[in-house]
């Protein structure tokens, strides 16, 4: 799984739109919008923010996984 579906799939989850989601982790919706559409891919800064704000392992958002492994490991 891509981290594009990845982020998609843990803002929903929280029930947070795109904006709530950009406010948390302080940047713009459109920010947002480019990594659920693939666009962009946030930088190392940004990674270990959305991996605390979550409580991810960084290395969980950026690997490529199946669906059912990431959540094995994430159950937040």
């Amino acid at each position: 799984m891509s981290f594009s579906k990845k982020i998609k799939i843990i803002r929903k989850k929280n029930n947070l739109t795109q904006h709530e989601l950009a406010e948390k982790v302080n940047v713009s919706r459109k920010t947002v919008s480019g990594w659920e559409n693939d666009r962009s891919m946030p930088d190392d800064n940004l990674l270990s923010i959305i991996s605390q704000a979550f409580d991810i392992l960084i290395d969980d958002l950026r690997e490529d996984c199946t669906y059912t492994d990431f959540f094995s490991k994430n159950r937040s």
